[in-house]
């Protein structure tokens, strides 16, 4: 049988390349190349990538093609390119190289071609909770609508996106699929991430530090989680709290910091090798991760593979993930948020080395090779091959 031939949106790779969704993206591309039934991919991308990109396995597999318009456009500048890529230069793409299923990683699903059959992934329905009549609010609510009308398929990232779609779109949640997300995640050999964290910053000394790791957006809740590091000091005056985000937010880290008299305990890097950010997880007594709004959250995930524990807000997804290993903060504050961590903090040195390698077992059932699997199986059934 001939294999099957999915198309992409994939602008995520080369106009976003260090956000989850290029993660999500990535990851599936990769395992769907190394698996023995490869599909054809044809990824759209909004413009001719760079050779540095266009130029790695396994985008140089002969089973996948960088598609792109010949008039280029970048719909992460503004809503309205976004919506020209969206409805008007994918639907050319797609009538031009005809494939069997069409895939949108993201939710931005286009109308067109009406013959073509679809399969949309929802990461997140956190629109939901922003102002009703702001412009986010209005512009997401029209793209799930937009997926839920168009896609014959439709996967869930998490049991938690699942039932938020379920109660916001029953009749489309009928045809939604829950497909984790995964990664293919390896431990780090203890000595080796102390070696490598003593590389990236000699006073940082392993459990004696709280690491938040993600990009500052208001849905992460950075108010909270500063003053959970504020909390947190007083107990612990000479331990540090590590963050990793993008250096475009250092200025806000800092001024958090400084108003909460924690300055002199914050250590910012950006742009660390995905080893070292490995490193920083395992040596970190925690990490603290209190969003009011995620579809999975793949810091959690990350934080499970490395044996650290991950402190998140038990309404999440993070429960999926965690199942029980750990206490979880029952609601979005800061007494919570402590007393879950004083849980973790008043078991003995042997209990916590269990719970570490609980947890390094329980990440392994969320790999990337089954994300892979899952959402592979999911298009072949939209697309006629299998019951």
């Amino acid at each position: 049988m001939r294999r099957l031939r999915i198309a992409v949106d994939a602008h995520r790779l080369v106009c976003q390349p260090l956000t989850s969704g290029a993660t999500y993206l990535d990851a599936l591309v990769r395992e769907w190349q190394a698996s023995e039934n490869a599909p054809e991919l044809d990824l759209l991308v909004p413009y001719r990538p760079p050779d540095a990109f266009a130029q790695q396995a396994p985008y140089t597999n002969s089973g996948v093609r960088l598609v792109y318009p010949t008039q280029p456009g970048n719909p992460i500048l503004r809503y309205r390119e976004q919506a020209l890529w969206q409805q008007r230069s994918i639907p050319a793409l797609l009538r031009q190289h005809r494939p069997d299923v069409y895939f949108s990683p993201f939710h931005f699903t286009p109308q067109l071609p009406l013959g073509l059959r679809m399969v949309t992934a929802i990461h997140d329905l956190c629109f939901l909770g922003e102002p009703f009549f702001s412009l986010g609010h209005i512009i997401n609510r029209v793209e799930m609508y937009s997926a839920c009308i168009r896609s014959r398929r439709l996967i869930c990232v998490s049991e938690f996106t699942a039932e938020m779609l379920a109660r916001w779109a029953p009749r489309a949640a009928r045809r939604s699929t829950v497909v984790h997300n995964g990664l293919s995640g390896k431990t780090l050999p203890m000595e080796e991430a102390k070696e490598l964290l003593r590389s990236l910053s000699p006073d940082l000394v392993p459990q004696e530090y709280l690491l938040w790791i993600g990009h500052l957006t208001f849905r992460k809740n950075p108010e909270l989680l500063f003053d959970i590091f504020a909390a947190y000091h007083q107990r612990f005056p000479t331990h540090k709290f590590v963050v990793v985000a993008l250096r475009a937010a250092h200025d806000e880290l800092q001024n958090l910091a400084r108003a909460r008299g924690l300055e002199s305990a914050l250590r910012v890097f950006s742009a660390v090798e995905n080893k070292t950010r490995d490193a920083i997880y395992r040596c970190a007594l925690a990490l603290v991760f209190p969003s009011r709004c995620e579809g999975f959250g793949f810091p959690v995930l990350e934080a499970m593979y490395q044996g650290c524990p991950a402190f998140a807000s038990r309404k999440g997804p993070a429960r999926e993930m965690v199942g029980g290993l750990l206490p979880m903060a029952a609601g979005l504050t800061v007494e919570a948020f402590m007393t879950a961590l004083g849980r973790y903090l008043a078991m003995s040195g042997s209990e916590r080395q269990d719970l570490s390698a609980a947890l390094i077992a329980r990440a392994s059932n969320f790999s990337s090779k089954a994300m892979a699997a899952g959402t592979l199986k999911v298009l072949q059934a939209a697309a006629g091959r299998i019951a």
